[in-house]
């Protein structure tokens, strides 16, 4: 099994303390990012990640998402960043067996090892409050793929509908337009609640350094454990 981040040079810090965690957790899983800008070299202390080399055609794919029209405010807030689309279609070109792509602001809570138990033929995902605030079924935080999932005539549909909505849908609602058959996984696979049954904590929408000290639980805490270091991480290089 191999986990999977897609991520620009936004957010590095986020990134950096995922895969930190992972690291930690599950020090024999290989963390692969592809960076669609600059990012950061993987020569760094304490993380381990590979990054995964640009090809051409996702280096053109990711220049014809729309960009976010600024002169328009109706799409000021509404529009998604074309890094978000970009995690199916880097999904699809690695095609590996026993993939775990997760979103940069999720932090691993314990080891995954009964992860391969769980998942289905195809794509596995879980259930999550998040999910019903988004008018889905799921989540697009946290997701499993097998081997051959992504076929090119299921890529191409999937680009057809995201360049159709001209920015405003997510690669959620785009994969929800889909109709695809998945797995669901338990809640603890993509949650914010840390508990004794929390594997990923998924931190979508706000995060814990938009709070106050004091609104602080459980799972703010572990995040800053993680996020900490690698901010003390990336002051040194």
């Amino acid at each position: 099994m191999k986990v999977l981040y897609v991520t620009d040079d936004n957010g590095i810090d986020q990134f950096l303390a995922s895969v930190l965690s992972l690291n930690h957790t599950n020090p024999e899983i290989e963390a692969l990012v592809y960076f669609t800008e600059e990012g950061i070299s993987s020569d760094i202390p304490l993380a381990r990640f590979t990054i995964v080399p640009k090809t051409l055609e996702l280096i053109a794919l990711y220049g014809s998402f729309p960009e976010k029209n600024m002169d328009d405010p109706d799409e000021i807030g509404s529009h998604t960043p074309k890094t978000t689309y970009m995690k199916i279609p880097v999904i699809a070109s690695l095609n590996l067996d026993d993939l775990l792509y997760v979103d940069i602001d999720t932090i691993f809570a314990q080891p995954l090892k009964e992860l391969l138990s769980l998942v289905g033929p195809g794509l596995s995902v879980s259930h999550s409050k998040m999910s019903a605030e988004a008018g889905s079924d799921f989540n697009a935080g946290v997701m499993f793929f097998k081997k051959d999932f992504w076929t090119p005539s299921l890529l191409d549909k999937y680009i057809k509908i995201a360049m159709d909505s001209k920015g405003k849908w997510s690669d959620q609602e785009t994969l929800t337009k889909m109709k695809l058959d998945f797995t669901f996984l338990p809640a603890g696979y993509n949650t914010r609640s840390l508990s004794s049954k929390t594997i990923i904590l998924h931190f979508a929408g706000k995060k814990p350094f938009h709070k106050k000290e004091e609104e602080y639980v459980s799972a703010d805490k572990l995040f800053f454990k993680w996020f900490d270091m690698a901010n003390s991480i990336l002051r040194h290089i």
